[in-house]
């Protein structure tokens, strides 16, 4: 590994800083900034910065953008009031209630969608009955 300076400051420290980066694959003999990095990090997670913003997005095994394309989906599918469709994402599935389904009222959706087709092509499958 090697840390990278410019106008005095390490460019890996800002990154994290700025919510751009996340601590991973560290590995000895290049642990000399490990803690540094890792309470910066917690840091930047707590006030919700950058890569942060959304609950998920950055994991311990890498990024997930699904969540990203969901959070921005959901918040341009809410606006729309003929978006009805139902989506749900479990650790093995995703899955989407049309009105009719009896498990409809019940689910909190995490993101909306306007026709079964555009829930398909998001990855999602009708939930069985």
């Amino acid at each position: 590994m090697a840390y990278v300076y410019a106008d005095g400051k390490m460019i890996q420290e800002e990154l994290i800083k700025q919510g751009l980066a996340r601590v991973a694959y560290i590995y000895a003999p290049n642990t000399r900034y490990v803690d540094i990095f890792t309470e910066i990090q917690q840091k930047t997670q707590s006030r919700g910065i950058g890569i942060w913003q959304i609950e998920n997005y950055a994991q311990e095994d890498g990024f997930h953008p699904v969540k990203l394309e969901l959070e921005q989906g959901q918040q341009q599918d809410k606006s729309d009031s003929s978006c009805v469709i139902k989506g749900n994402i479990t650790s093995s599935s995703k899955i989407y209630h049309t009105p009719d389904s009896p498990w409809y009222e019940p689910t909190k959706a995490e993101v909306m969608f306007c026709t079964k087709e555009e829930a398909e092509e998001a990855g999602f499958r009708l939930r069985n009955r």
